[in-house]
C-alpha cells in the first residue's frame, strides 16, 4: 500500500492533468485566419488580384491597416500580425511582358505554429495565380484558365514565385522554435525546486537565526544567493548552449539581462513563499511534475495565446516564464529594445512585488526559526 501523499498526487494527478490538458492545444489542426500585411507598392490589377487571393485563403486574414513596411514591421515585432508579404513596384509590367516576378514572405519562423500556415498558405495563392497568368498569356481557353486557377492546370512557366524570409530561424528547424520558452520554463522549474528544498533542510535542522538578522535581511541574503544562481543559468543555457548548437541569437545581451532581473526575482520570491507550504522533500518534486505541462503550455509555444480561452490567459498570468518568454523572443531572438517587451516587462515587476510581499510575509512567519 502507498502511503505517501504525494506519490499518490504524482500516480493520479499526473495522468489525470496530462491526459486532459496536453489534446487540447492539438483540437485545432490548422490555425485558421492568422493576420498578415500586404505592402503593395505596384497598386494595380494583378498585385490588388494577388492581395484578395490572400485574403480569401482559410488560414490567412490580411490586415489592410498597413500600407508602410516600417509599421507592417513594428506590427510583426509587436506580434499583432505573423507575416508580411511585400510586392515591389512594376509587379503587373513585369508580367505583362514575361518577366519572371518575385514575392516576398517575410515570416516570423521562431513560432512554428504560425510559420506554417503562412507560409503553406502564400505559397499556395502565389503558385495559382502564376498558374493563373501563365494560362492566360498562353491563350488558353477560359476552362482552363478556370483550371489554373483551382490549382489543377499543367505546370508551365513561373512568372510569379514566392520568396520566404523566415526571421529568427534561419534553418527553419524546430530546434531554434522550441529551445527558447523551453529553456526559461528549465530555469524557473530549478529556481523553485532548489529554493523548495534548500528550505526543507534548513528548516529540518530547527536552527534560529542570530538576532542581529531581521526578515529583511534573510529575504534579502537568499535573493542575492538564487539570483546569482538564475544569472549562471542564464549564461549558460543561452549563451554558452546557444554558442555549441549554433543556435540564432540577437547580441543584446545585457538588454535581456536587464530585462530578466524582475523574473529572477518573481521566482525567487514565488519559491520562498511557496516553500512554507511543503512539509517534506518528497512532495516537492511530483507537485513540480504534475505541474510542468500547463506552465510549459501557458508560454504559447504549443498553444497560440489569441487561441486560449480568456480565463486560461488570466490564469497564466501568475507565471513569471510566460512574460519572461515573451521579453525573450523580442529582445534577445530579435534583437529589439526594451520598449516591445515592456508589457511583459511590467507584468514582471508586479509579479516580484507581490511575490516579494508574499515571501516576507513567510519568512516573518517561522522567524526566528530559520527556513
Amino acid at each position: 500500500m502507498i502511503y505517501s501523499k504525494a506519490m499518490i498526487m504524482l500516480l493520479v494527478m499526473g495522468p489525470i492533468t496530462s491526459s486532459i490538458l496536453f489534446p487540447i492545444p492539438y483540437k485545432q489542426d490548422m490555425l485558421r485566419n492568422v493576420k498578415i500585411a500586404v505592402i503593395d507598392e505596384d497598386k494595380t490589377y494583378e498585385s490588388a488580384m494577388l492581395s484578395r487571393m490572400l485574403d480569401a485563403v482559410e488560414e490567412l486574414k490580411v490586415d489592410k491597416s498597413y500600407f508602410e513596411m516600417n509599421e507592417a514591421q513594428q506590427a510583426l515585432y509587436d506580434k499583432k500580425i505573423h507575416g508580411i508579404v511585400y510586392i515591389e513596384k512594376d509587379f503587373q509590367k513585369h508580367i505583362l511582358r514575361g518577366i519572371p516576378e518575385k514575392v516576398k514572405l517575410y515570416t516570423d519562423a521562431s513560432y512554428m505554429s504560425y510559420y506554417r500556415p503562412v507560409s503553406g498558405g502564400v505559397q499556395r495563392v502565389v503558385k495559382t495565380l502564376s498558374a493563373a497568368i501563365d494560362a492566360k498569356k498562353s491563350g488558353a481557353s477560359a476552362a482552363s484558365a478556370a483550371s489554373a486557377i483551382r490549382g489543377s492546370a499543367p505546370r508551365g512557366r513561373t512568372l510569379v514565385t514566392l520568396v520566404n524570409k523566415g526571421l529568427y530561424n534561419p534553418a527553419n528547424g524546430y530546434m531554434q522554435y522550441i529551445i527558447p520558452g523551453s529553456y526559461i520554463g528549465t530555469i524557473q522549474q530549478l529556481l523553485l525546486s532548489a529554493i523548495c528544498v534548500t528550505a526543507l533542510g534548513i528548516r529540518a535542522s530547527k536552527k534560529k537565526y542570530k538576532k542581529i538578522f531581521k526578515v529583511g535581511h534573510i529575504l534579502a541574503a537568499k535573493t542575492l544567493t538564487f539570483f546569482c544562481i538564475g544569472l549562471c543559468y542564464f549564461i549558460y543555457l543561452y549563451i554558452i548552449v546557444y554558442r555549441f548548437y549554433n543556435l540564432s541569437a540577437g547580441e543584446n545581451i545585457l538588454g535581456t539581462i536587464f530585462f530578466l532581473i524582475p523574473f529572477f526575482l518573481s521566482v525567487i520570491f514565488l519559491g520562498i513563499a511557496v516553500s512554507v507550504y511543503f512539509k517534506d522533500r518528497e512532495t516537492i518534486t511530483p507537485i513540480f511534475v504534475v505541474c510542468a505541462l500547463p506552465i510549459a503550455f501557458s508560454t504559447g509555444r504549443s498553444w497560440p495565446q489569441y487561441l486560449m480561452p480568456w480565463y486560461i490567459k488570466a490564469a497564466t498570468f501568475v507565471f513569471p516564464n510566460v512574460h519572461a518568454y515573451d521579453g525573450i523572443m523580442k529582445i534577445y531572438i530579435m534583437n529589439a529594445g526594451l520598449s516591445p517587451a515592456l508589457t511583459a516587462f511590467i507584468c514582471l515587476w508586479i509579479l516580484a512585488i507581490v511575490y516579494g510581499f508574499l515571501a516576507y510575509r513567510a519568512i516573518a512567519k517561522r522567524y526566528p526559526y530559520k527556513m
